[in-house]
């Protein structure tokens, strides 16, 4: 929101573990990531969300870390190290879809608060795209670049009908 934020991570080399809390107004440094990470996708609140996977390094990373609002905890790994995903959820039921490096472009994994599980895959892989806020049952991939850097203007949208999850091109 405009009056709440947080921003983990990042660059320049070396890869930071820095994180920031936004309160409408200004930034203030609160605890670190526990890995250093660059690249990764983030979902949640800014009392409650998740840092997903990234790079530290050359180094492509799996490691998930849970924010409680006060410090992060290392939770389960995805199955697919990459960087650059999008994701859409909150610290309780996200996804995480694209990403770097190839396999991971089209990949979508989905977390139940404990776990993730590969689902159903993006139909363009690509890497870089934006995803949307709070939800794990309707989101979307905006954008992003497939290989060897050709810029998408598609835009997949998740759903859960019926209790099927699919991902569909527009």
């Amino acid at each position: 929101t405009t009056s709440a934020g947080i921003a983990c991570g990042g660059i320049p080399p070396p890869t930071l573990a820095a994180n920031e809390l936004w309160d409408g107004t200004s930034w203030t440094e609160v605890a670190d990531l526990n890995a250093h990470t660059a690249g990764g996708a983030g979902v949640g609140t800014s009392t409650s969300g998740l840092s997903i996977a990234g790079q530290s390094g050359p180094t492509n990373l799996k490691t998930v870390e849970n924010w409680d609002g006060t410090s992060w905890t290392e939770v389960g790994d995805l199955n697919t190290a990459g960087y650059a995903l999008a994701g859409s959820g909150n610290s309780t039921d996200a996804v995480t879809y694209g990403g770097n490096p190839a396999p991971r472009a089209a990949l979508t994994e989905q977390w139940n608060g404990t776990s993730w599980t590969e689902i159903a895959d993006l139909t363009t892989g690509r890497s870089a795209g934006g995803g949307s806020y709070n939800s794990a049952t309707n989101a979307i991939m905006a954008g992003g670049q497939t290989p060897p850097g050709a810029y998408q203007t598609l835009t997949e949208e998740w759903t859960i009908p019926d209790a099927t999850k699919t991902f569909t091109a527009s």
